[in-house]
This record gives structure tokens, sequence and C-alpha cells, in this order.
């Protein structure tokens, strides 16, 4: 393949991306994670009816007919019943924590009169999560909407590679256009790759690394969000961001820190940050994921915050 493949962390670009999961997966066609399977629509998603495999040290995963992470719900709401569905990444989805141990879960078990819905994902940027709330979210009928917002995602959204390939949307004339959608399957990423110019993958790579995108990556994740609430009010819902910590300093300022308080201070859409509802220390685990007790202090600060906003 002539360029080893670039390390993801130095060179957060489409290439390092692509050709780190070429080389890691040349003899085969999963995507990331065992559990994983292949969707044309956001490049990957979960395998549906798992019954309760093990993963992550010993946790088990189980998903539903949808691939929904849990027992599930059926898409007729439940009559007298709110419905909550939850949009994010590996936060949200519950890496390194067994199912009744994500916050979505621990939220349900504290509203007992919803219906909490994980469509977490993990490795999704925004744009993946608008595309899983278009196709999967408004058949649940949602009353709220929640985005468990990271600001570590926010790069994301300019990548058409990341986890394994993915849509991206590109800002035409200030409207959202959506690109590489279908998306290719494995095989043909794979059989792709040999054809490639790894001269060419080199500029583009060594480009990226010169270059200032944050400019960039907030105007296309501003359109997202933005497109995002228009989804949920057609789908007679109200969406909510929340803002996760994602590492152990976050009391330090941060790009996408700066950029949810503009973002929220901008929109008319209901945001709720946790920070301020942590009462002891997060403890990340050995792949950067709260533990089951950062999980349960999510799910309590929401709970709160919805309670004194009278919603959903």
């Amino acid at each position: 393949m002539g360029l080893a493949p670039p390390d993801p962390d130095r060179f957060d670009h489409d290439v390092a991306w692509r050709r780190a999961w070429t080389r890691r997966h040349s003899a085969q066609t999963e995507i990331y994670y065992g559990f994983d399977r292949y969707d044309p629509a956001a490049g990957w998603a979960v395998k549906p009816d798992l019954p309760g495999i093990e993963v992550f040290d010993h946790k088990k995963l189980t998903t539903d007919a949808h691939g929904v992470r849990g027992l599930g719900h059926a898409y007729e709401k439940t009559p007298g019943k709110k419905r909550i569905v939850v949009l994010g990444d590996s936060f949200t989805f519950g890496d390194e924590v067994g199912d009744e141990e994500t916050y979505p879960a621990r939220l349900q078990a504290l509203l007992p009169k919803a219906e909490v819905i994980n469509l977490g994902v993990h490795g999704y940027g925004h744009d993946q999560m608008l595309i899983r709330f278009n196709e999967e979210g408004v058949k649940y009928q949602p009353d709220l909407v929640l985005l468990g917002f990271i600001g570590g995602d926010m790069p994301r959204n300019r990548l058409a590679f990341r986890d394994y390939a993915k849509p991206r949307y590109e800002l035409s004339g200030g409207a959202l256009r959506l690109t590489n959608q279908p998306v290719p399957p494995p095989e043909a990423v794979l059989r792709a790759q040999p054809f490639r110019s790894a001269f060419l993958d080199l500029l583009a790579l060594l480009g990226h690394r010169w270059s200032s995108h944050q400019e960039q990556t907030e105007r296309i994740t501003t359109a997202i969000l933005d497109e995002l609430a228009a989804a949920v009010k057609r789908a007679g819902a109200k969406l909510v961001l929340v803002q996760l910590p994602d590492r152990p300093d976050f009391a330090s300022p941060s790009p996408g820190n700066a950029f949810f308080e503009s973002y929220c201070g901008s929109r008319d859409v209901p945001c709720l940050s946790l920070y301020a509802h942590l009462d002891r220390p997060l403890v990340f685990q050995k792949e950067g994921h709260w533990d089951p007790a950062g999980h349960r202090m999510m799910a309590e600060g929401i709970r709160d915050a919805l309670r004194k906003a009278a919603l959903p």
C-alpha cells in the first residue's frame, strides 16, 4: 500500500481514518466492533436482535429488532406515556457499560411515566445523528428529543470517513447538501484502496495538518443542528441539547464548550449543561468513557432539569 497508515489522532482527516481502517480490515468486512453492521444511510449502525452478547470486558449488549440498545419499544406510542428519543455518540450508546447502566436506561428508570429510546451509536457525528433521527427517530413519534452534545463530535461533521465511510453534509449557498450517500459497502472500499494514489493521500494529509478548520467546523455544525431542530419541530417534538462532559479537565475552556454556549445563546433551542450537575469527580475508564456512576449522575442531572422546565 506504500504509505504507512497515519495516526488519525494526529491527522483527523478522511485519508488517515480510511487507511487505518483498510489496514485493520484488509481481510475482514466488519466496520469497527463485531456488533456493528454496514448501513448505507449512516455508514454503520448496531446489529438488531443481539441477545445480551458480551462486550466491553464482560458487559452485556442487547438490541431490539431495530438495532436500539436495550429491550426497546415498538414504533407505536404507549397510551398515556411521553416519548423521549436520545441521540448521541458512544457516551450515549454506552461504550464500556452494560445495558442498564447507560444514562438513557437510568433516565428511563427515573421517569417511569415516559418511554426513553436510546438511538445513540458509537463514533457518530452530529450529521449522522440528524440522519438517524430522520430515518428512525421520527418513527417513534417523540414528544422530546435529547441530543447528547460532545464537543469532540464537531470535527466528525467534516469527515466522509471515520470509524468507517460515512455521509457528509456540505454547505452550498448557505444550504445543506448531503454527499457520499449511499455510503459504499466495506468490500467496495477494500477493492478501491490499492488503486488510490499514496502520493495524493500524503498531500491531502499535509494540507490538512497545516490548515485551521475550526471556523469550517463551527459553520457546518451550526447548520446541522439548525436542520435537526427544524426536523424535530416538524415531527411535533421539542429538541433539547444536553452538554455532556467528555474529559476529566472539563473545567478548562475548549472550542466545543465555547461553541455550545454561543449556539445556545443565539438559538431558541433549550440547552442543558451537565457540568453544573456533577456532585463528585467523574471516573473515565480505559477507553475514555464514564463508569456506571458517571452515567447515573448524567441521568439524574437530566431528570432534574426536565422537571424544572416542566418537560416533556
